[in-house]
């Protein structure tokens, strides 16, 4: 799906749960375009999840406008976004509830109504891409939870989505895992998918995604390239990953903060240094 515009758009959005004494999300505006990562950092209780419901139409506004995929979510139920945008939750293998990993998988094609050629080739490929193929035809719950939740991002995946909303994606992961995920992630970007991913994890942080934004108390506080926020620190935000922040403590200023850029400057200190 080509968007012209923004893959998600928020136009001072407000919302406020029921019963609570103050609003969960307050005036955030912000748009995400096609093919851009971005990251949602911040201290618990800041508003990150509900922005991702918000986008999903989880939940809708008490006042301003959520376009998501092109499409303002007043008025729809997520299932109405499903063909064009992808979710992970929190805990994505809460979302799992078919008998078969290929079950799963293809379900949303499914109820979107794909054909069953179609649906194979999709699912197929995802399950390919995500190293799950020799599992397709097992139970979810036989899987260790790492696989669990790459199952569930393999749902979210294939339909192909303009938008995919990742909440903690790489939570519970282990290392070689989450760098398939990162590389798959990575990949959905090239091919123009907008990323927005609620994280704690600084190396998945700087290894895939581009810009971050810093919520506090609903607003949005901070806004600007991941290398830029990452540097400010302070307060409750990600910190810079472990290896980042060993080369700045010798002294050296890599480019960015993913391992790339930190192998970069250590390796043209040492020829520098003979």
């Amino acid at each position: 799906m080509e968007l012209n515009g923004p893959a998600l758009r928020f136009d001072d959005v407000h919302f406020r749960y029921r019963a609570a004494s103050a609003e969960a999300v307050a005036g955030v505006s912000l748009a995400v375009m096609p093919g851009e990562t971005v990251a949602l950092l911040g201290p618990n209780g800041a508003g990150k999840t509900t922005i991702t419901r918000l986008a999903m139409a989880l939940r809708h506004p008490t006042a301003g406008e959520v376009r998501s995929a092109g499409r303002s979510t007043t008025g729809l139920a997520p299932e109405q976004l499903a063909d064009a945008v992808g979710y992970l939750f929190q805990q994505p293998e809460s979302q799992l509830s078919e008998r078969s990993v290929a079950a799963e998988v293809s379900f949303g094609p499914r109820q979107l109504g794909w054909s069953e050629a179609r649906i194979a080739e999709a699912t197929a490929a995802v399950l390919d891409r995500l190293e799950l193929g020799p599992h397709a035809e097992r139970h979810p719950y036989d899987l260790p939870v790492p696989s669990r939740r790459v199952v569930a991002l393999a749902a979210a995946l294939v339909t192909a989505p303009a938008l995919l909303l990742l909440d903690e994606p790489t939570a519970g992961l282990d290392r070689g895992t989450a760098r398939l995920v990162h590389g798959v992630l990575r990949s959905e970007a090239r091919r123009g998918a907008a990323i927005l991913a609620v994280s704690h994890d600084p190396e998945f942080v700087a290894e895939v995604l581009g810009r971050a934004v810093v919520l506090a108390g609903g607003s949005i506080v901070d806004d600007g390239p991941v290398t830029e926020v990452l540097a400010r620190g302070g307060g409750d935000r990600l910190p810079l990953p472990a290896y980042a922040e060993a080369v700045r403590r010798i002294g050296l200023s890599p480019a960015g903060p993913s391992l790339d850029d930190a192998a970069a400057a250590l390796s043209a200190h040492c020829r520098g240094s003979g």
